[in-house]
């Protein structure tokens, strides 16, 4: 990995300080320097008719000190490069995750809109059906969940769905493209077995019949 895009990696995503790797870049750019200055020295040493064996020895011990130091800081910035490397690979797990637990947030929402109107407070279906037994309309309820095949195996989905994600995550978009049908499909696929499949592609199913659209599901 290039030296400029670890470091871009680094400052954006903050996996480690950047001071850390700008010390070890700085240092073993100057080590570099100080061994070709070393080099220069040994071969004009060679050159010379007059030989100074002693010197040519003291020059070979400090090239050999740092080949040593530069291959140390080398081994330490390959460490940090793969490190970001797992740590990237991390992120972008969690984010997938994250896309998919947001179904169950964005199908909870739009049920909730669906029977209390656009300006409800509720966005769970417990605090839907708070409102709708204050209401005496528990059975809008149950008429929405046989409309839309939600039985106890896809509440089930939805309880997953949402350990699946961050209590503070609300992700629109996934590597800058907004978040569309087949995406979310893909992601399913990735994640779960054939088993879960069928209910969690039912939901997303559903956010596509309530919101019209197989295209930005997530957004408000």
């Amino acid at each position: 990995m290039n030296s400029s895009i670890l470091l871009n990696i680094i400052s954006s995503q903050q996996f480690i300080p950047i001071e850390i790797y700008n010390k070890i870049l700085s240092e073993r750019d100057k080590i570099l320097s100080e061994r070709d200055e070393i080099q220069n020295k040994y071969v004009l040493l060679l050159e010379d008719n007059k030989i100074n064996k002693k010197e040519l020895e003291s020059l070979k011990t400090k090239l050999e000190e740092k080949d040593k130091e530069i291959i140390r800081l080398n081994i330490e910035i390959q460490c940090l490069t793969e490190k970001v490397s797992i740590l990237e690979e991390d992120k972008i797990t969690r984010n997938e995750k994250m896309l998919l637990g947001e179904i169950a947030r964005t199908f909870e929402k739009l049920i909730c809109r669906k029977l209390l109107g656009d300006k409800t407070r509720a966005y769970t279906f417990k605090a839907l059906k708070d409102e709708l037994k204050d209401r005496n309309e528990l059975y809008k309820f149950d008429s929405i969940k046989k409309e839309l095949h939600i039985d106890r195996y896809k509440n089930q989905m939805i309880d997953r769905l949402k350990e699946m994600r961050l209590n503070d995550a609300h992700p629109k978009s996934h590597n800058g493209n907004k978040i569309n049908k087949k995406l979310l499909e893909n992601l399913a696929e990735k994640y779960f077995d054939k088993n879960d499949l069928e209910d969690l592609k039912g939901l997303i199913d559903n956010i596509c019949f309530l919101k019209n659209s197989d295209d930005n599901l997530f957004d408000d």
